[in-house]
């Protein structure tokens, strides 16, 4: 399979008690592999590269992750199964979940109408409510962290940056996330609570329905952008109520105390929601088009 331009050396090969037999996803860090277990299960393998096992921060992130997604049980989060090591090379096995990521629905873009956005968003805040309960930060919600599996469900993964507040504090002077995404205390490298993760999904909603990120340029600009610089009005790039924009506003206040109070509050006030009116039909010859399907 050629992936990249590059042939992935280990499709079709045995890894351990694994068959690898496709690539799902390839990160900076770490590929991920579709596989058949010994027996029979199939299962996704996340392996680090080698140049990222030379890291030992790297290594120390990755075993993190092991011990943030094992202890979560959730039917809109991902879980974890097992972390190990074969011919120098560490991996993580996985549930597999059939579909794609948000992100991949989108690109490029393509925005979903209000009931989605706020369907998908009340699953995302379920799933976060029960990352927050066993004290986790995920510190990087963001479209292509979350995958749209084909039962329906939204589902977050890669804990790859999560922060566990019962463990060792982040580096000082270290941003933690995506800069189209994060925080404004994300931004500006300062503690971090479950709001930060509230933030997040207001972004992720903002694409979701207007197509854009709230914010674009360099990462220092979008750094300052997240701290300083406004929200822009949804109202004036998606076809969407007041009700909904001014809930993304709160999630995305500067202030973190601005911001709904935890997860379980978002998933309530989504689902809250008055009904958006129904998509308005393309005029002229796109309109005729599809009502002839």
């Amino acid at each position: 399979m050629q992936l990249g331009g590059e042939t992935d050396v280990w499709i079709g090969r045995r890894f351990g008690t694994y068959e690898i037999d496709d690539v799902l996803g390839r990160g900076g860090v770490a590929i991920v592999y579709r596989a058949v277990r010994s027996d029979g299960e199939v299962v996704a393998l996340k392996v680090l590269t080698p140049f990222a096992v030379a890291r030992r921060e790297v290594r120390e992130l990755f075993e993190q992750e092991w011990e943030i997604t094992r202890r979560l049980d959730h039917p809109n989060v991902i879980h974890a199964n097992r972390y190990d090591e074969y011919r120098d090379n560490i991996y993580l096995e996985m549930e597999l979940i059939p579909g794609e990521t948000i992100g991949d629905r989108l690109a490029p873009s393509r925005r979903l109408d209000e009931a989605t956005a706020v369907d998908l968003g009340a699953q995302i805040a379920d799933g976060l409510a029960h990352v927050h309960e066993h004290g986790i930060v995920h510190r990087d919600i963001k479209p292509t962290n979350v995958l749209l599996a084909d039962d329906g469900r939204a589902v977050v993964f890669d804990f790859g940056l999560a922060w566990a507040v019962d463990g060792p504090a982040p580096a000082e002077g270290r941003v933690y996330g995506s800069p189209f995404w994060l925080s404004p205390e994300q931004a500006r490298s300062e503690p971090v609570d479950a709001r930060a993760d509230l933030y997040s999904l207001g972004a992720t909603l903002f694409r979701i329905v207007s197509g854009r990120a709230p914010f674009y340029g360099e990462r220092t600009d979008l750094l300052h952008a997240h701290c300083s610089e406004p929200v822009p009005d949804l109202r004036e790039l998606a076809s969407v109520t007041g009700p909904f924009v001014d809930l993304v506003e709160r999630l995305m206040a500067k202030d973190r105390d601005d911001r709904p109070s935890d997860a379980k509050e978002v998933a309530a006030l989504l689902r809250d929601l008055p009904e958006p009116p129904p998509p308005e039909e393309p005029k002229g010859v796109l309109g005729r088009l599809r009502r002839k399907r």
